[in-house]
């Protein structure tokens, strides 16, 4: 949540590359990482915060960046973009589910299948650095911080 709000004003600026090379750096690093994890709290410095703040990175303006390709159908774009949680959930299950079959596969396949996650994510992430492009102008630094945003009246 609070990366998440650092990344608007940044987007704001016209940063959108260095936000989405930045935050899909940090989400593939991370889920990396986590392959070679053997206690929580690695877990959790791999997890937590290497994807956590990577997806902070990516989310604010992987909304925001609609707005500037469509004006008629925006409320379908956005929900088109909602439902590629859930395609991108069948596509991380089924490489589990068919990465284990039993309980000695298990122990022995974990850190491949989490590296093919790694490069599923590295594969999507890089075509959406080739896809997409922020059209719109950047605003001024004047426009992102605003003291009378915050007072009443």
């Amino acid at each position: 949540m609070f990366v998440g709000a650092a990344s608007g004003p940044i987007y704001d600026r016209g940063h959108f590359k260095i936000l989405l090379i930045s935050g899909s750096f940090l989400i593939v690093f991370g889920q990396m990482m986590t392959s070679l994890c053997h206690t929580y709290w690695q877990v959790i410095l791999a997890q937590a915060i290497c994807i956590g703040i990577g997806a902070g990175l990516l989310f604010v303006p992987s909304v925001a960046i609609l707005s500037t390709y469509f004006t008629t159908k925006l409320p379908f774009a956005v929900g088109a973009a909602a439902s590629g949680s859930s395609l991108g959930k069948s596509t991380f299950s089924l490489t589990w589910f068919t990465q284990y079959t039993d309980t000695y596969q298990r122990r022995r396949h974990l850190p491949y299948c989490v590296l093919q996650h790694s490069a599923i994510h590295w594969i999507w992430l890089g075509d959406a650095y080739h896809w997409i492009h922020a059209t719109g102008h950047p605003r001024s630094t004047a426009d992102c911080y605003e003291a009378s945003r915050f007072t009443r009246g």
